[in-house]
């Protein structure tokens, strides 16, 4: 199997795609999504329709729909604040990096500092229009963003990645 050289540096845009990528990959992500919108709009819901014995919109029935938006902002928001976070707490976060992807492992290189990852560390690989993820955890992903290869690198990533992990890699 050959082996392909990637070398490219994370913008903060692409850290906050990635965050949301990773977040709403998740069933419980979007299970309090749902709750969530059910419960506003249940309280909206009663506020506009009313019991018939007075002002449909209460002070509580207003305050419930302001909390319930209140909250989904923050989920939505979310990814962005750890992106900041990660962003402003880690120098090498938008380093230029080098990764060395072969049939037995992906070998990354930061400035003063490298890595050697063997592929039975990476439970699956999934990709959307900017990036392929190679998740270590259910949130925590590894990225290579598809702006830094050309077409034919991304499709012989995608055969390596596939060899690697079979069934787990979702990739197009």
């Amino acid at each position: 199997m050959s082996e392909l050289l990637v070398s490219f540096a994370l913008t903060p845009d692409d850290y906050i795609h990635a965050f949301r990528g990773v977040l709403h990959q998740r069933r419980s992500t979007w299970a309090a999504y749902g709750c969530f919108t059910l419960a506003i709009i249940f309280i909206a819901g009663v506020a506009l329709l009313g019991s018939g014995r007075g002002p449909a919109f209460t002070p509580g029935n207003l305050a419930g729909i302001l909390c319930g938006a209140l909250v989904l902002g923050f989920i939505w928001w979310h990814p962005r604040m750890s992106a900041q976070q990660l962003l402003k707490n880690n120098r090498l976060a938008v380093a230029r990096q080098t990764w060395q992807i072969s049939g037995s492992g992906i070998v990354m290189s930061f400035p003063g500092t490298s890595s050697t990852v063997e592929w039975s560390v990476f439970l699956r690989a999934r990709e959307d229009e900017r990036f392929l993820y190679l998740y270590v955890s259910e949130l925590v992903a590894h990225l290579v963003p598809k702006r830094a290869l050309a077409a034919e690198q991304l499709q012989e990533l995608r055969a390596i990645v596939r060899a690697a992990l079979g069934d787990r890699a979702q990739l197009n």
